[in-house]
């Protein structure tokens, strides 16, 4: 607990700079009295300066100082040392020593030469700080009370002190600074935009992790695919090995088929093939009949003839078999290039329109410098030409530059032109107002003076007719007034005489009026709340108990109210977890139906319109058996084309069909050769290869959007349906948590007002305990005056107790009865006598003094009259100069708005001017650099690729010309030698066929006659069989043969397909689900604690709110106290402070209150401001004063009062001291309790009754040389 108890002063405003004056201030009370003008503001000036460092109002530049010229002295020191007690009763001293040096006739420097503060402990000095700026927070620290409040409400000087009915703006600013808001709203500002940048970075990381989201889930669906390919490869495996077995068992059954009939066999095969062999010996010999010519040489020499030309034919169709493979070699290699050029082509047009698109750009970009140049001075013969973009992109941003820089300037100049005129128009205006206000006081005070002169001359009238009146009559009143002296002695005199036991019993009388009537308040009290305060506190009203009572039970309420707001917080903050989930999984369902949305578009464009989902199976099956037939019809169209090739050259060359080497008839050679050509062109062989390959791909499609159709049913199906689930289940929590919350709130609510309903006993049983300890003291006083009447042995009832009492005893107390009733009509004759005689003294002396006041008027009224002359002169000259003043002034502030006007508008004018060239030269910056930029990234990416694409080009075009020569060549070379082989093979052919014929011949006799022996077997029979069995297993092996090589097909394809996903998950997507799974971590962590902060700004904001509103009620309550018991008049039921919150600043997001002071008026709120006088004013400020120091002063009990009886009336003078004596008295237990009274009003003292609570007081006064003297002066002086 903090508190002041000594203050020095010298050289400070009056005070002498060569002496210290000293002032040690008491608790509860210190009383500072003098003069106007003697210096008793300065005391709270020098209190003021030395806590918060701030100057009083107007005395910057040396004011605050004694002035040197009045000292005699070129510079003057002054110096402030405070020794005070701080928060942790550590004895503390400051010193604050200033100067004040003159420089000429009005030229001063003011210097602050020393801040020091120490701390005494045990005589030991340690000093905190000797820096300004620290020693000015440090105090306010020490003292425990904010700089605000030392400013505002302790130490306000009296120009200040009504600031509580100032205007709203000022009345803001204070409250502001009392209630500390800004440093929470800083906070709460600083909190936003920690959240905004979280909000930022939770967006980022929210993309990073929808991307990676993504990608991990390709990277599942690709591992998904490729573990789907790798079971389908085991499957296929299964299946081949399946196949190797059954194949096994078909070959061992074939063997044991074969062995068990080889018998047969051989010789069904021989019977077999010799008649094929008679049939073909049969259809060669007739053949060759038909084109034999027959030679005369025998079989020797024939052969012999063939075997050399043999050797030469084999040499000639070997050489055309090599080259028939090189020019295949050489055919797929053309393949291959054409492939490549057409993939090149298809790039360099891709390239082709980026180069376009260059080319435009480089247009646009010329334009740009077309457009601007001349501004820019610059030259446009070569718009390719670096320096010329360089030059222009530097000039363009300067001139940006200095366009934005001039365009700040005119606003600026526009603003302080404008500002200028503003202040220049205020100050006109408010010159106006002043002289229009003096000259409505001016004619006030003319009408006033001719008044006063008419009542002035009628009261000389009046004094001079009564005159000798007057003093006839002073001359008996004196005379009256000194016989009434000297009955009043004798009377007087009686009284002293008179018995002491009537004296005693009329006390003992009123002391048990007192008690009874204290008994009626308090059983009253009991009546009114006794039932209600059962109701609230759970236990009778006791008189001896109610208020441990009360203190109990709040806090037993205050306890309830603790752990049902920590129910209450604990069900908040579920409420919110669940929101937050629930929003989360919104958020989740929102992402997997936009996902569901997108697979299901990327399925529609890839299948047919008329696709669905549920027919993917049927579609892949469709789609493998297209791909089958056309693999196969792609195998049987090579093999198709090779024999067309075949017969196609033996037709050319033989002239004849390759099957039955049937020569042509005419014309049918041309078109047989026109069909073998188309069929083997290379458009067919590209048709059937078009073909094969949109199937293939048609099927990789499919196959591709397996994982797709898979994710497509499982969101549907499973994902969507369970989050929706889960957030039915959500929703149904966060309501049930909801009602919850909302029911502990009413709860709360309800201990509220019951909290609040139990504090309010506390003012009525402190009433109780009050007027029970004054009921004591009654009681006290009682016995000790019926002990006093007892030990002079008289009776301890009352005058009108022992007349009862006489009448129900003897009559032997008769007589002392009739002396008493006589001694108590006599004490009462003579009291009501000496009363009346007082009465008509006062009356009498009263008189006197109005005698001699008119006589000594005469004279004065004379005086007033010719000075009331002269002012009436003096008013109507300044009435006429002031009316002129007021329309020169008038006039002045007219031209002064025209010009304003103008002004504004050319300043508009040259603001949107220049705008809108900054807009222009940013609008052309903006689009040259973006142009700028595209240029350079194609002369930098593009512009080689195209390059390198048209080299390629030319390269494979090239290559292309070159195959194709060499194709050609090699196929001239082929019918050259075709052509000698096809005439040397006439002449071979005769001698074979010459050979042939004679060789079959024997061969066919040969044949006959051992088929005909052959016959004679009995082998049909067992043939049959056999050659049924082996055909079902040969069919059997061959099927079994073509699943083995269309799986192991498969195999290789799948295996392809697998290595190009592993290869794709390792480029693409390596370590993906720990980048997931990181990113994620982040978002989660980024958003709890955007939320986490969300929450403690809200309960920051909450607590703000709540200690707000609980500091209101209170200062509210205490100002309803003191202004019911100090206000004298019936017109102002109550006051209090309204603070309502701002909504403009609530829709930003900060806590903001404006403030007005209200009067009630029958239940009707009206601003005080402007309403009230200047007397109510006054009081409601001080009253305000001490509601804010009861309240915000728990450790600095002290205040300070400046002449707070300004403005007041006699009655609200007394209702104040009341009021402050009552503070003192229920706080002068507090041992930091200070009050400070500064006044000149020494009857407001008495009324305060401060005898009770001090000994002395301080009179501030000026000595000869009028410096400021403080000296105390016994208490005692002011009652005398």
């Amino acid at each position: 607990m903090s508190s002041i108890y000594k203050l020095s002063i010298s050289g400070i405003r009056s005070f002498d700079p060569g002496e210290v004056e000293t002032i040690q201030f008491n608790k509860p009370l210190t009383l500072i009295v003098g003069a106007n003008g003697s210096g008793k503001t300065t005391i709270i000036e020098c209190l003021k300066y030395a806590a918060t460092g701030d100057l009083p109002p107007n005395s910057k530049g040396g004011a605050f100082i004694h002035d040197p010229n009045i000292a005699g002295e070129r510079d003057v020191r002054a110096q402030i040392k405070l020794a005070f007690k701080n928060v942790n009763n550590k004895t503390m001293v400051l010193t604050r020593t200033l100067q004040l040096i003159s420089k000429g006739k009005s030229q001063s420097t003011f210097k602050t030469l020393e801040n020091q503060l120490y701390v005494l402990n045990h005589g030991e000095r340690t000093t905190i700080s000797s820096k300004a700026a620290e020693v000015d927070s440090l105090i306010p620290q020490n003292l425990g009370v904010s700089k605000a409040i030392l400013n505002y409400v302790i130490f306000c000087h009296q120009e200040d002190s009504s600031w509580p009915i100032s205007e709203p703006s000022i009345l803001k600013k204070r409250f502001d600074e009392i209630f500390d808001s800004v440093k929470f709203i800083k906070v709460l500002d600083n909190f936003k935009d920690i959240r905004k940048q979280f909000d930022i970075d939770i967006k980022l990381l929210h993309n990073n992790v929808k991307h990676l989201k993504e990608d991990r889930k390709r990277a599942n669906a690709k591992k998904f695919e490729m573990e789907q390919l790798i079971k389908t490869v085991d499957e296929y495996k299964l299946e081949i090995g399946k196949i190797s077995l059954e194949l096994k068992d078909i070959t061992q059954q074939m063997d044991k088929l074969f062995k068990s009939n080889q018998d047969y066999e051989k010789v069904i095969n021989r019977i077999d093939f010799l008649k094929n062999q008679q049939i073909t010996l049969n259809s060669q010999i007739q053949r060759i009949k038909q084109s034999l010519i027959p030679l005369p040489n025998t079989i020797e020499d024939l052969q012999n003839k063939l075997i050399n030309f043999n050797e030469i034919l084999n040499e000639k169709k070997t050489a055309i078999e090599n080259k028939r493979a090189i020019i295949k070699l050489k055919t797929d290699e053309l393949n291959v290039v054409r492939a490549s050029y057409s993939t090149n082509i298809r790039i360099e047009g891709q390239l082709r329109a980026l180069f376009e698109n260059y080319k435009l750009n480089i247009e646009k970009r010329f334009q740009i410098i077309k457009e601007n140049y001349e501004n820019l001075d610059l030259s446009i013969h070569n718009i390719e030409d670096d320096k010329v973009i360089l030059e222009f992109k530097d000039k363009i941003m300067k001139k940006l530059i200095t366009n934005e820089k001039k365009l700040k300037e005119i606003i600026d100049d526009n603003n302080f032109q404008i500002q200028e005129y503003e202040s220049n128009l205020t100050m006109i205006r408010d010159s106006k107002m002043k002289e229009e206000q003096h000259l409505q006081y001016y004619e006030t005070d003319l009408k006033n003076y001719h008044k006063e002169n008419d009542s002035l001359n009628f009261k000389i009238r009046m004094i001079q007719s009564d005159e000798t009146k007057i003093t006839s009559e002073i001359h008996l009143k004196n005379e009256e007034i000194i016989c009434l002296e000297k009955e009043l002695e004798e009377i007087t005199n009686q009284i002293s005489v008179s018995s002491r036991q009537s004296e005693t019993l009329a006390k003992s009388s009123i002391i048990k009026q007192n008690i009874h009537q204290n008994e009626n308040i308090i059983k009253s009290i009991i009546d009114a709340n006794g039932k209600a305060f059962k109701e609230k506190v759970g236990i009778d009203l006791n008189i001896e108990t109610c208020e441990k009572d009360c203190s109990n039970r709040l806090l037993s309420l205050k306890e309830v109210y603790k752990k049902e707001q920590n129910i209450y917080e604990q069900y908040n903050l579920k409420t919110y977890q669940l929101d937050r989930d629930r929003e989360s999984l919104k958020d989740q369902i929102s992402i997997l139906g936009n996902e569901l949305k997108l697979k299901k578009q990327k399925v529609e464009e890839m299948m047919q319109e008329d696709f669905e989902i549920s027919d993917y199976e049927d579609t892949i099956d469709d789609l493998e058996k297209n791909y089958k037939i056309a693999l196969e019809n792609l195998n049987f169209n090579d093999t198709t084309i090779r024999f067309n090739m075949n017969a196609l050259a033996i037709a050319e060359k033989e002239k004849h069909c390759v099957l039955c080497r049937r020569t042509f008839k005419n014309g049918e050679l041309s078109t047989f050769l026109d069909l073998l050509r188309e069929s083997i062109s290379p458009r067919s062989q590209q048709n059937a290869k078009e073909e094969f390959d949109r199937i293939k791909e048609d099927l990789e499609y499919a196959r591709a959007l397996g994982p797709d159709i898979l994710r497509i049913r499982s969101l549907e199906n499973v994902e969507i349906n369970e989050a929706n689930l889960k957030l039915n289940v959500l929703n149904a929590d966060y309501d049930s948590a909801k009602k919850r919350a909302d029911e502990q709130l009413k709860s709360l609510e309800n201990l509220e007002s019951e909290i609040y309903a139990v504090e309010s006993f506390f003012k009525i049983v402190a009433d109780l305990t009050r007027l029970n300890k004054e009921l004591e003291s009654y009681k006290g006083q009682l016995s000790a005056i019926q002990n006093e009447l007892t030990e002079f042995g008289a009776s301890n009832h009352s005058i009108n107790e022992l007349q009862i009492l006489q009448n129900k005893s003897s009559s032997a107390m008769k007589v002392k009865r009739q002396e008493l009733s006589h001694l108590t009509q006599t004490k009462e004759i003579i009291t009501r006598e000496l009363t009346k005689l007082e009465t008509t003294i006062k009356d009498k002396r009263l008189r006197i003094g109005e005698l001699e006041k008119n006589l000594s008027e005469k004279v004065n009224l004379k005086k007033s009259i010719q000075e009331n002359e002269a002012k009436l002169k003096s008013l109507e000259n300044n009435i006429s100069k002031t009316r002129s003043m007021t329309e020169d002034l008038a006039q002045k502030y007219n031209i002064m708005v025209e010009k304003f006007k103008e002004l504004k508008k050319r300043n508009e004018e040259k603001e949107l001017e220049q705008k809108a060239k900054v807009d222009y030269l940013s609008n052309i910056s903006t689009r040259f650099n973006e142009l700028n930029d595209i240029i350079n990234n194609y002369l930098g990416n593009d512009s080689p690729k195209l390059e390198k694409c048209e080299q390629d080009l030319k390269s494979i075009e090239s290559k292309i010309k070159e195959l194709e020569s060499q194709i050609e060549t090699l196929s001239s070379e082929i019918i050259d030698i075709d052509k000698s082989v096809n005439v040397a093979d006439q002449e071979l052919r005769n001698i074979r066929d010459n050979i042939d014929f004679r060789n079959l011949q024997v061969d066919l006799e040969s044949v006959k006659q051992e088929t005909a022996e052959l016959t004679l077997q009995n082998t049909e029979s067992e043939r049959n069989k056999y050659t049924q069995e082996a055909s079902r297993l040969q069919k059997l092996y061959s099927d079994l043969q073509a699943q083995h090589s269309g799986k192991n097909g498969e195999i290789t394809q799948l295996t392809i397909q697998i290595e190009n996903l592993r290869n794709e998950l390792k480029r693409d997507y390596n370590k993906v689900d720990e980048k997931y799974e990181k990113e994620y971590i982040k978002l989660q962590t980024k958003f709890f604690l955007s939320n986490d902060l969300s929450v403690y700004s809200k309960a920051l904001d909450n607590a703000v709110m709540k200690y707000h509103s609980v500091k209101m009620q209170e200062i509210n309550r205490i100002i309803d106290e003191l202004w019911k018991t100090t206000y004298s008049g019936t017109d102002v039921d109550n006051i209090l402070i309204k603070s309502e919150s701002n909504s403009s600043n609530v829709k930003s997001g900060n806590r903001s209150y404006n403030y007005r002071v209200v009067m009630v008026k029958q239940g009707v709120e009206l601003d005080m401001r402007g309403r009230c006088s200047a007397g109510q004013k006054v009081l409601a400020s001080i009253i305000i004063r001490l509601a804010l120091a009861e309240c915000f002063g728990i450790n600095c009990g002290m205040i300070a009062l400046d002449e707070p009886t300004t403005n007041l009336d006699e009655d609200n003078i007394e209702s104040l001291a009341r009021a402050l004596n009552n503070i003192i008295e229920l706080r002068k237990k507090q041992k930091n309790f200070q009050l400070i009274v500064i006044t000149h009003d020494e009857k407001f003292l008495s009324n305060m009754n401060a005898a009770q609570f001090t000994d002395q007081y301080y009179r501030v006064k000026r000595n000869a040389s009028q410096k400021s003297q403080i000296e105390a002066v016994p208490i005692a002086v002011i009652n005398a």
